[in-house]
């Protein structure tokens, strides 16, 4: 807002920006925040800290204003920034390599994943502000549909089980921390994206607690991996699936049989569970706990600054339990926007990705063969495609061409400068060679500002 201000009034005289200074604050609306709104709402995740009432509406109007003042200067961007204003055109995948952050989209719906590293710092605690969000950066992620979801349930949050999260349920009071006293040991932690799909990877390591944790956010749907869970706590270690305030009704299948709950629910071992339009689906079942009832909450437990008044609402909440001292546990759910019971129900006969979820890597492949993507947390060899072997951790996704394959590649470490990926079969293309009946492809990673960038080659079939 200061910078838009400062272009308008230094408009036309010798101290006006500069092209290229005024081509930065453009990138920034336009390939920056316009990601993070969806339906006149700002992401919480891409705020910080500024957690209020009605906080993520006063900020998108905050962004639409700053809209049509630069477009007042920048006037041959006039037609972007018209559509950066709702941003409602925006569907695909972005992966920003320097915040440990990832967007999906699609018309009818918004997932987003806040991570991070030795790096980056998560959140922050200021001004009596975000005092529950310790673990806000530690792999939150969120589904919206409405725009409005995780807005209106802030005062009623059990802060240690945010959708996405993998923590101890340490019930002492969690620290409030400001951004120069974020502290985590992850450094595995990144993504990629060719514009249309994504994949985001983090290998938690926080307060004891080590996770490998991965995002295949493809198409219409959202397949959520966790792997090599470990801690020695005396408190259970959870992750968290989601919380929601309820609406609408609650609709299971436990055991092949559908169920439909109103009251206060838990069940232990569901293949399903919808609720007002979102389906969450389990291939391997878990100790996944459910709660819906009545909770009490207050704006004063999300910033200091508010009066204590207490709220009551129906809350819905849900997560996996791993229980004390986990070695080596694992969960595995999808996420399914605008769903309904027997579109579960199909799913759950036949979900068209099949799924590996280890300690050295998380594989998730189309069935169709059109699509796929690893994480490989080591060196070693997939079952992609045929067969994909890496010399490197990192992260591959790839998809099927008319004549070949489209790759995009990431280094999450931001260590490496090289790497090598071989395919079955024989493909040409930039940095190929064949041998062995493989083809060898040599990736030569970004540096400096723009490590961990997506790196995205197309080989062709011979």
């Amino acid at each position: 807002e200061d910078l838009i201000k400062w272009n308008q009034i230094l408009n036309n005289t010798p101290f006006q920006f500069k092209a290229e200074k005024l081509g930065l604050l453009r990138d920034y609306i336009l390939k920056g925040q316009q990601w993070v709104v969806f339906k006149e709402s700002y992401d919480i995740l891409a705020s910080g800290r500024q957690l209020v009432i009605g906080g993520s509406a006063k900020k998108y109007s905050q962004l639409k204003e700053a809209i049509k003042s630069i477009e007042q200067v920048d006037k041959s961007y006039k037609n972007e920034y018209e559509k950066a204003i709702s941003s409602d055109h925006l569907v695909g995948d972005k992966h920003f390599y320097r915040s440990d952050f990832q967007v999906h989209r699609t018309k009818d719906f918004y997932f987003s994943v806040k991570m991070s590293s030795e790096r980056t710092v998560g959140t922050e605690s200021v001004n009596e502000e975000n005092i529950q969000g310790y673990h806000l950066g530690d792999g939150t992620s969120l589904l919206y549909q409405n725009g409005q979801e995780y807005q209106e349930v802030l005062p009623f949050l059990d802060w240690r089980k945010l959708p996405g999260i993998t923590v101890s349920q340490n019930p002492g009071k969690l620290p409030m921390i400001k951004s120069q006293t974020f502290k985590t040991n992850s450094v595995f932690v990144g993504g990629v994206d060719d514009t249309k799909d994504g994949i985001a990877t983090m290998a938690y390591d926080r307060d004891g607690v080590k996770a490998k944790k991965g995002w295949f956010m493809f198409g219409n749907y959202v397949v959520c991996l966790g792997s090599d869970i470990n801690a020695n706590t005396s408190f259970p270690i959870t992750t968290g699936i989601n919380q929601l305030l309820e609406k609408g009704q609650l609709e299971y299948s436990e055991n092949g049989k559908p169920g439909r709950k109103n009251a206060e629910a838990e069940s232990t071992k569901p293949s399903w569970i919808s609720h007002n339009g979102l389906g969450y689906l389990f291939p391997k079942g878990g100790n996944i706990k459910m709660e819906s009832g009545i909770a009490e909450g207050s704006w004063a437990k999300v910033s200091t600054f508010y009066r204590p008044v207490i709220l009551l609402e129906k809350v819905f909440r849900l997560w996996f339990d791993h229980g004390v001292n986990p070695k080596d546990k694992s969960y595995e759910y999808i996420l399914v926007p605008n769903t309904t019971r027997s579109n579960m129900e199909a799913l759950n006969k036949g979900f068209p990705f099949t799924i590996l979820n280890t300690k050295a890597q998380q594989f998730v492949m189309a069935k169709d063969g059109s699509l796929g993507g690893v994480i490989f947390y080591e060196s070693g060899t997939s079952d992609l495609f045929g067969g994909v072997s890496v010399s490197q951790p990192l992260v591959l996704m790839v998809k099927k061409t008319d004549d070949g394959l489209a790759l995009s590649v990431s280094d999450p470490s931001q260590t490496l400068t090289t790497a090598n990926v071989s395919f079955a079969g024989k493909f040409s293309g930039e940095n190929t060679t064949f041998n062995n009946q493989k083809t060898n492809l040599n990736i030569v990673f970004p540096k400096g500002k723009d490590a961990g960038k997506t790196v995205n080659f197309l080989i062709k079939k011979i």
